[in-house]
């Protein structure tokens, strides 16, 4: 598939907003995009039929860059036209979001531990949970980009001085950087 992928034409270039992450600084990636309708065979084994689905093949191009990005996405959704291709690796831009969003949920919320025997009280939960993860992982993402912006930014005087004091044992008397708010 990747060989078969990287023959086909290339459709356009697409520049994608790759974040900081752990030894790779945040850039644009400008990448050459090619997308064609595939046919995977199942194991010889099998008695499954061929699945038909899209692959969408993307690869980063640039001399300056170390490790290219080169993302292969398949899927199911039709996938005709190179705004459709451009719009399907959009969407697998942002798994990384996704990932440190659920991640959130899970360790910051802890919505794993909880033990509701009803409907209403998780529903309930769920959605008190869900808007601190998103509070949390939308402080998360501008803490790595501007890690020292005050985080009054984000949060009012009376969450920040709250969270300063639960954290340190006494209440700040100015908005800590938003990265040391996060971390709180």
């Amino acid at each position: 598939l990747w060989k078969r992928m990287g023959d086909e034409p290339v459709a356009g270039t697409l520049e994608v907003k790759l974040p900081l992450r752990d030894s790779r600084a945040a850039r644009i990636a400008k990448l050459e995009v090619r997308f064609a309708h595939v046919e995977l065979s199942p194991p010889k084994d099998s008695k499954l039929p061929p699945l038909r689905v899209w692959a969408v093949y993307a690869r980063e191009v640039g001399d300056e860059v170390k490790e290219p990005i080169d993302w292969m996405v398949l899927t199911t959704v039709p996938t005709e036209t190179f705004a459709q291709a451009c719009e399907r690796l959009t969407w697998y831009s942002r798994r990384g979001g996704i990932e440190v969003y659920h991640r959130v949920i899970k360790s910051c919320c802890r919505i794993e531990d909880r033990q509701l025997n009803d409907q209403g009280s998780l529903e309930a939960c769920l959605a008190i949970d869900l808007v601190v993860g998103w509070r949390v992982y939308w402080m998360t993402m501008a803490g790595r980009e501007t890690p020292n912006i005050p985080c009054d930014q984000f949060l009012s005087e009376e969450e920040w001085c709250l969270l300063s004091a639960w954290a340190t044992g006494k209440a700040a008397d100015k908005p800590p950087p938003a990265q040391q708010a996060t971390r709180w």
